[in-house]
């Protein structure tokens, strides 16, 4: 007696071994099928053909690559130029503009003639300072300028009238006159000149950036 389970299986073997040797065929006959056709091509019988096709292929993404890069460059060039430039002329214009700027409000005698003076020894002292002469503490004016005497030279007198002048300003009640801050303006130039090789080059450079410091250079 036959097992109808074993019947089964037999019957499925059989029809699997009919659809494979069914679909197989049809499955090579398409592959031969494409290579006939790719055969026939004239870009496949040709290898310069072939060669053309695929430089062809890649010039055409390089190029869609390049003209997206150039539409985002020319979306950035209008901003990133201008922003420079902008900061460039900034810098420049403080570089060579703020010392010009400081000078004059220092050679311009505005407010009282004790504020005038009190300017100037204020900028002379500093410059005094910049060359290696700071004032100590509790020091007075007239004090300071006998100290200095070595590295003011010829303007030395001058200075010790600036100090004279900040100490009636400082303490006298009779105030100054417009001829005291005038003379005040001519101590703190000559200071400045008397001292302007006694800076160095980095001093120099810093009275470009800082406002004190362009002050203390004249």
């Amino acid at each position: 007696m036959v097992n109808p389970a074993a019947k089964e299986l037999r019957d499925a073997t059989a029809i699997k071994m009919a659809a494979r040797s069914t679909v197989v065929p049809i499955v090579q006959m398409a592959k031969i099928a494409r290579w006939r056709r790719n055969r026939r091509s004239p870009t496949a019988k040709d290898p310069s053909l072939r060669r053309a096709a695929f430089h062809a292929t890649n010039s055409t993404a390089t190029k869609a690559t390049e003209r997206s890069c150039l539409v985002q460059r020319s979306n950035a060039l209008p901003v990133k130029p201008f922003v420079v430039l902008g900061l460039l002329a900034l810098a420049a214009g403080w570089l060579f503009g703020m010392p010009v700027i400081v000078r004059r409000r220092l050679d311009a005698r505005t407010g009282t003639a004790a504020q005038v003076v009190m300017r100037q020894w204020t900028a002379a002292s500093h410059a005094l300072a910049l060359a290696g002469v700071a004032p100590a503490n509790g020091e007075t004016p007239n004090e300071y300028a006998d100290r200095s005497r070595p590295a003011l030279g010829k303007v030395k007198g001058d200075f010790s009238n600036l100090a004279d002048s900040v100490t009636r300003a400082t303490y006298s009640s009779t105030g100054l006159s417009d001829h005291d801050a005038a003379d005040a303006v001519i101590t703190r130039r000559a200071v400045q000149r008397t001292l302007r090789f006694a800076h160095g080059w980095k001093t120099k450079l810093w009275g470009r950036i800082s406002p004190r410091t362009a002050a203390a250079l004249g």
